[in-house]
C-alpha cells in the first residue's frame, strides 16, 4: 500500500501540507480518496469524480482520462462524520478505484502523475499532482472545467498551498479555499514492494518555515530512500501549531481510518505545550506535562504496533523553549538518551544532530544560527536534510533487522 498524497489541514487559511513532489518508481493499480470533514457536524457530499491517469499528457488535457464516480461503502452520496473539534477534523477512506494505465510522455514508467477530483455539490475541480512536474508547476489555465460552472485550483507539485499560484477557472469565483475542502489525500495501491513513513507532530517535523517549502525531515527520509532504490511514500500527518495532545489524536484519527504506514514517527513533546518566557504549560488545549507527554506518546507507539505499524520515537527536539528542559530526569544530558525507552521502543536520536548542548533543569540550549530558519524558530533547510538523511538511514537499519527485536537509540 502506497500513501503518494500527504494529509493536508483543510480548515482555514495558513499550514497547508505540500504535495509529494519526487516521484516513487513503482506501479500504482488503484487509489482511494482521503476524505476530510472539518465541520462540526456530518457533511453530505455529492457527485465526486475523478479522473485517474498514469499519463503525464493529461496533465494538459484532461479529458484524457475516464472519468469515474468515488463511492463510500458503496455509497455515491456518502456522508461524513463530524470533526471532534475544529483541530481534528474526521477522515474517511473512499472506495477503491482502477487507476488507468495510460502510457507516460515523458519516458518514465510508474508514479501515478495526477488525479483530478470534481465534486458537483460545492462545483470545484482540482487537480493532484503526485510525481515530478516541468520546472516544478503547471498553468492552471490549460485545465478545462468539467462544466462550465466549476471552479479549479491547482497544488503544485513543489511548493505548499501557501505560496503557491491559486488560480480559478471563474473570474467572479470568490471561494477559493473551498476547493481540496473535502479531499485530504489520496492512498495508491501497488502489488509492487515498496514503503510509506507517516510523520506525525508540529512544525518541526512538518518542516514549517524551510526556503523549500515543508521540506520536514520525513519527507526528506522518504525521498532518499527512494533515490537509494527503495521506493518509499510519505504521509504529513503533521500540523504547524499543534500541541502533543492534538496532533496524537489526529494520528489516532488517521490510524483509525484505515492508513496503514509501515513506519511512524512519534515525538515525545512539542514546543507549542509551553510558554517560551515562564517554562510552564501553554494551557493550550492538549498541552502536557512531561510524564503525561511520556505516557501518551508510548500508548500511541502500542496501538500502532497492534496495527502492524513500526513506531520511531523522537525525543524533545531543540527548540530554546524552557519547558522543554525543565525535567533533565528525561535524558542522559551527554547523549540526549531518553531514560525511559523501553525494550519495545526505537528512538531516532534527532536532538545529538542539532547540537552538542546538555539539557539542564531551567537551560536552554543553543542552536548554531545557520542550523535555523529565517524566522529563528524553525529549522533551516540543511538541518532539515540532515536530519532526514539520518532518519533514512535508521529505517534501512530496521528493514534489515526486523525479523529480530530491535532496541535502543539510533
Amino acid at each position: 500500500m502506497m500513501i503518494g498524497s500527504n494529509v493536508r489541514n483543510a480548515s482555514g487559511p495558513g499550514q497547508y501540507s505540500y504535495q509529494a513532489d519526487y516521484s516513487v518508481p513503482t506501479s500504482f493499480e488503484t487509489m482511494r480518496l482521503i476524505l476530510v470533514n472539518t465541520a462540526l457536524s456530518p457533511q453530505k457530499l455529492e457527485g465526486i469524480i475523478v479522473a485517474p491517469s498514469l499519463s503525464i499528457t493529461d496533465m494538459t488535457n484532461p479529458e484524457g482520462g475516464a472519468w469515474t464516480v468515488v463511492t463510500v461503502a458503496g455509497s455515491r452520496t456518502p456522508i461524513l462524520a463530524a470533526a471532534t473539534n475544529p483541530s481534528l477534523p474526521s477522515y474517511t477512506l473512499s472506495d477503491e478505484i482502477n487507476l488507468h494505465s495510460l502510457p507516460r510522455s515523458d519516458g518514465k514508467t510508474g508514479s501515478l502523475v495526477f488525479t483530478r477530483v470534481v465534486t458537483a455539490q460545492d462545483a470545484y475541480s482540482v487537480a493532484y499532482l503526485v510525481g515530478s512536474a516541468p520546472n516544478g508547476s503547471i498553468n492552471i489555465q490549460t485545465f478545462k472545467s468539467a462544466f462550465p460552472s466549476e471552479t479549479a485550483e491547482w497544488g503544485f507539485a513543489k511548493g505548499d498551498f501557501v505560496n503557491s499560484n491559486r488560480l480559478a477557472m471563474r473570474p467572479d469565483n470568490t471561494t477559493r479555499d473551498m476547493a481540496l475542502f473535502y479531499v485530504g489525500g489520496v492512498v495508491y495501491g501497488s502489488h509492487t514492494k515498496s514503503r510509506t513513513l507517516m510523520g506525525v507532530g508540529d512544525s518541526l517535523t512538518q518542516g514549517f518555515a524551510t526556503a523549500t517549502g515543508y521540506d520536514g525531515f520525513g519527507r526528506v527520509a522518504a525521498s532518499v530512500l527512494t533515490t537509494a532504490g527503495h521506493p518509499t511514500s510519505y504521509v504529513d500527518a503533521s500540523w504547524a501549531g499543534q500541541t502533543t495532545g492534538e496532533f496524537l489524536a489526529r494520528a489516532y484519527t488517521l490510524l483509525g481510518a484505515g492508513i496503514r504506514p509501515d513506519y511512524i514517527t512519534i515525538p515525545i513533546d512539542s514546543p507549542n505545550d509551553y510558554d517560551e518566557r515562564s517554562g510552564q504549560l501553554s494551557g493550550r488545549s492538549g498541552a502536557q506535562t512531561p510524564m503525561m507527554q511520556h505516557i501518551s506518546a508510548f500508548a500511541l507507539a502500542g496501538y500502532a504496533r497492534s496495527l502492524g505499524v513500526f513506531p520511531i520515537m523522537i525525543p524533545p527536539l531543540p527548540l530554546g523553549m524552557k519547558g522543554q528542559w525543565d525535567a533533565p530526569e528525561r535524558f542522559d544530558p551527554k547523549g540526549f538518551t531518553p531514560r525511559s525507552a523501553g525494550p519495545k521502543n526505537v528512538w531516532f536520536n534527532a536532538p545529538a544532530l542539532i547540537c552538542s548542548c546538555e539539557p539542564a533543569a531551567s537551560m536552554i540550549p543553543e542552536i548554531p544560527v545557520d542550523q535555523l530558519a529565517h524566522d529563528s524558530a524553525h529549522y533551516s533547510d540543511a538541518l532539515q536534510q540532515r536530519l532526514g538523511k539520518a532518519l533514512a538511514a535508521l529505517i534501512a537499519y530496521l528493514d534489515a533487522n526486523k525479523s529480530g527485536t530491535v532496541s535502543g537509540v539510533h
